[in-house]
């Protein structure tokens, strides 16, 4: 959901329901904070950059460093969403 909704990697985790207090609860907690942070300063760098590219008269290059902090939080995104579904596999 990351990939496709804003801010899915944040809010996706929710929509399937876990027992709490168990391991996986614990583990979905963990990794929503991880995923919480890697967007806000994700979003922060990107948007101060392309700030700083609007005030230096549209700037390409910030505009394209930004692009690219987006694409690398979407590939950390897709690594840590293949890693839980192998971590999940190899438990069951």
């Amino acid at each position: 959901l990351g990939l496709i909704l804003p801010f899915g990697n944040i809010w996706g985790p929710f929509i399937i329901k876990v027992p709490k207090g168990s391991k996986e609860s614990d583990f979905r907690h963990l990794l929503i904070a991880f995923e919480t942070i890697l967007t806000v300063i994700s979003f922060a760098i990107s948007i101060g950059l392309i700030a700083e590219a609007i005030y230096s008269e549209y700037n390409i290059s910030q505009i394209k460093m930004a692009a690219y902090i987006f694409l690398i939080q979407d590939i950390v995104i897709i690594a840590v969403a293949v890693i839980t579904a192998l971590l999940a596999k190899s438990e069951c």
